[in-house]
């Protein structure tokens, strides 16, 4: 949970990623440059015609998966949790460290 979207959008984007690389389909395009092919594209809105083939490309399996389904369906409270409640729920619970520094 690293705030860099649900398992259904990595699979989805990774899928559009083999089928157009290189292209401006791409959505981690190498020709942009190498940061943005590492994490720039994290950062910016999609080419819009990422959007489309994304919206083309065949994720049936995904949406068959109810794993995956359940963490796209709840991404933004489960990331809450994972990322910033447990964190400071384990060790201030577990071990006894203050809530402000385990936070």
């Amino acid at each position: 949970m690293t705030f860099q979207y649900s398992i259904y959008e990595w699979a989805r984007n990774h899928r559009v990623h083999h089928k157009f690389m290189d292209t401006d389909v791409d959505p981690h395009n190498i020709k942009r440059g190498f940061f943005f092919a590492h994490v720039g594209w994290l950062m910016v809105h999609k080419h819009p015609d990422v959007r489309a083939k994304g919206k083309i490309v065949d994720v049936s399996d995904l949406e068959a998966d109810p794993i995956v389904m359940f963490q796209k369906r709840y991404y933004y409270t489960l990331m809450v949790l994972f990322a910033f409640v447990m964190p400071t729920a384990v060790p201030w619970l577990l071990w006894g460290e203050d809530p402000w520094t385990a936070w």
